[in-house]
């Protein structure tokens, strides 16, 4: 399922390979005894990873149902992005720069279609091309 760009979920049909995978989100990530990192994944579900080597924001292909880590998206220049909110919501944008704020605030990622948003509501979906399968047709169809 994804976001459409009016906001409502849209049914998009994957083939049997693509679903032995998902990509997931990291929100969070605590250390764990021994030195086990958990990182907290946007879907609710939690992975202990032997080393640090993800930040918050990056994307993991992660498999099913064994849960281990196939890939990671890291939210960088050139990375494709899915936004999950604000105004462009439901658009797919190539990431220009991350501006990281010194401030309450959320860090701004500028996109190189004119645009800029902040980090909460962009999910990197692959780096120059999208892993995953994208709606072909408009969520509003215009009639003649």
């Amino acid at each position: 399922m994804l976001v459409d760009s009016i906001g409502r979920l849209h049914l998009v049909p994957i083939d049997a390979e693509q679903a032995q995978w998902k990509l997931c989100r990291i929100e969070g990530k605590t250390t764990q005894r021994g030195g086990v990192t958990q990182v907290n994944l946007h879907d609710g579900r939690n992975l202990l990873l032997p080393r640090n080597e993800y930040a918050t924001g990056t994307t993991l292909k992660v498999g099913l149902p064994k849960q281990g880590v196939l890939g990671t998206f890291p939210m960088e220049p050139g990375a494709t992005a899915l936004l999950i909110g604000g105004q462009h919501v439901g658009e797919i944008g190539h990431v220009e720069r991350v501006e990281a704020t010194r401030n309450p605030r959320a860090n701004v990622v500028h996109f190189t279609e004119g645009f800029s948003t902040d980090v909460t509501k962009v999910f990197v979906i692959g780096r120059a091309t999208p892993e995953i399968a994208i709606p072909e047709k408009p969520a509003i169809e215009v009639r003649a």
